[in-house]
């Protein structure tokens, strides 16, 4: 799954790429995709690319007619750029612009891709339950407080909830904790003001150093997981970067977390567990 730091430099890659190209032709192969909106694919034909940016885990690029295409990359979502590629079978949009074009395509259809034009005001129902972007100037230490205020929950389920905040996945949340030296069934109604701060600063020093990294790697393309910089995250077995103690996993439901029993638990081993309930948002 491609997360914030992911999304990031394809954002600026692909806005170098595309910005003032003209779209000559568009194919939805995946009709399911399309969230109804009622703006079709169509309308991007003759227009013009205007910007490319990151909301969340969602790529929207924008046009000078005014409509905006927003995709949601799922779980083995990735665009790329082609030139006189032929026909995919994973292809779910294909948008052809002068002798090349861009292509959005997806292996796994449990968590699909999700695609939604808007023109002007428009909006759809998961883009509105977005939450706070670590990317953000508004990622504050009080704004993130406030957030676990409203959520009594384990932490790492917190920092993959869209709705609490957004960009986030399985990946850069098990490095978070890692290096905020927090259990990832540490609750947040148990997290003390020093805990909080660790947190917040983990967030922006994980996410900021992995764009960093990623940015420099000696490649054009846009990039996937495998270009990642991972201490903790499916690194079962291996040696804790800090302790040289092997790191584990635990299995919480479907989700699957990677931690150092040394740094993180105080050499607690923690045990498999069943999905909890979850508690109604406070307003």
């Amino acid at each position: 799954m491609l997360e914030l730091p992911e999304l990031e430099i394809s954002k600026d890659r692909l806005r170098l790429a595309l910005v003032g190209r003209r779209v000559t032709a568009v194919e939805l192969h995946k009709p399911a995709a399309l969230e109804p909106t009622g703006v079709t694919p169509e309308k991007l034909v003759g227009a013009h690319f205007k910007n490319v940016s990151r909301v969340g885990r969602h790529l929207c690029f924008e046009f000078d007619s005014g409509v905006s295409l927003y995709v949601n990359l799922g779980r083995e979502g990735h665009v790329h750029l082609y030139e006189r590629a032929p026909a995919r079978p994973d292809a779910v949009l294909t948008i052809q612009y002068e002798k090349t074009g861009l292509r959005v395509s997806e292996q796994d259809t449990h968590r699909p891709v999700r695609i939604a034009l808007l023109a002007g005001t428009g909006e759809v129902e998961w883009l509105g339950r977005l939450g706070l972007d670590p990317a953000s100037p508004d990622f504050t230490l009080d704004r993130l407080r406030r957030v676990l205020e409203r959520r009594d929950r384990p932490v790492r389920h917190i920092l993959t909830d869209q709705r609490a905040i957004a960009g986030l996945g399985e990946a850069y949340a098990d490095e978070i904790l890692f290096e905020a030296r927090l259990s990832p069934f540490q609750t947040t109604s148990e997290l003390k003001p020093e805990e909080v701060l660790r947190l917040h600063t983990a967030i922006k020093k994980v996410l900021s150093l992995a764009v960093v990294y990623l940015k420099a790697l000696p490649r054009i393309e846009l990039p996937v997981e495998r270009d990642r910089n991972l201490k903790v995250h499916r690194r079962k077995g291996g040696p804790c970067h800090a302790c040289a103690s092997a790191i584990l996993m635990v299995r919480d439901g479907k989700i699957l977390t990677n931690y150092c029993p040394t740094c993180q638990t105080g050499g607690n081993i923690l045990q498999d567990r069943e999905p909890v309930p979850v508690k109604p948002t406070a307003r």
